[in-house]
Order: C-alpha cells, then sequence, then structure tokens
C-alpha cells in the first residue's frame, strides 16, 4: 500500500468534496423542481366487485376512470406510482 504525501491525500479530498458538492446541489435542484405543482392525468381501472346474489351482469365490461390531478411533483409521482399497480 502507497503512502499518499500531504498534496496528494488534500487534492483527493478537494476531489471528493467537490463530487459531494455536485451531488447534494443536483440533490436540491431536484427536490426543489418537485416541489412545484404539476397537472397530470391519472387513470385508474373500475372493478364491480360485492354483488348482491339476486343481481348478475348481462355483460362484464371494462371501466376505467380519468382523473385530472394538480398538485406537487413529488405527490403526482407517488400517485402515478400506486395508479400503474
Amino acid at each position: 500500500m502507497q503512502i499518499l504525501n500531504d498534496s496528494e491525500a488534500k487534492r483527493e479530498r478537494q476531489i471528493f468534496m467537490l463530487v459531494l458538492a455536485l451531488v447534494l446541489s443536483v440533490l436540491l435542484w431536484v427536490l426543489a423542481t418537485l416541489n412545484q405543482d404539476y397537472q397530470m392525468q391519472l387513470s385508474y381501472d373500475i372493478a364491480i366487485k360485492d354483488i348482491p346474489e339476486d343481481l348478475f351482469l348481462t355483460k362484464q365490461n371494462s371501466f376505467s376512470l380519468e382523473v385530472n390531478a394538480r398538485g406537487p411533483g413529488v405527490d403526482l409521482i407517488v400517485e402515478s406510482i400506486r395508479a400503474n399497480r
């Protein structure tokens, strides 16, 4: 194992701090951007369940509900993932 002299150790520390600062700044930018309000269209599949025994379906159609949602980007991303399950 090679021992680094003071100038090499200082240089590596500076590079590490630069990379860390870059990662943190990108993370803060993403968080600030996603906190803005956005609008998106979400689609939910609707299933008919627990039909009483004295009723029956004549057709088995698939139903879906289209919703226009507006809110912070983080909330919309979470809801979009939940809707696509």
